[in-house]
């Protein structure tokens, strides 16, 4: 099974983001809005959010997502360990869905501690 290559930029220079499905994880209310507008304002067709990185192992259980948005500063699951567990999942379709980690706290070392983890990319 040969998935399609994805869309090249138009001639204007943007990527049609229409079809990809995120998830933004935080525990702060104002901080999963503000990614998730972000994310709208690009183009992202569809937006999901959760609370904690149990609620997102739900939604990702019962929805098809592309990509996931992870806080790095979550109480009870941490990011790193929201992205291990992620990479662990037994259906491939969990476990191989894209995970950026979000943090205010960019430090050489946060941003290493995330590959470690699994994370794809580091915002």
């Amino acid at each position: 099974m040969n998935a399609a290559p994805p869309k090249r930029p138009s001639a204007g220079g943007f990527i049609d983001l229409s079809r990809i499905r995120a998830l933004v994880v935080d525990d702060n209310p104002n901080a999963r809005a503000l990614l998730g507008e972000v994310l709208r304002g690009l183009g992202v067709g569809k937006v999901h959010n959760a609370a904690s990185g149990q609620a997102a192992m739900t939604t990702l259980r019962f929805g098809e997502i592309d990509i996931v948005f992870a806080d790095i500063e979550m109480p009870d699951q941490n990011g790193l360990e929201f992205i291990r567990e992620l990479r662990h999942a037994s259906k491939p379709a969990i476990s191989g869905v894209v995970g950026v980690m979000v943090s205010a706290q960019a430090t050489a070392a946060r941003v290493m501690e995330a590959g470690v983890s699994g994370a794809d990319s580091f915002l």
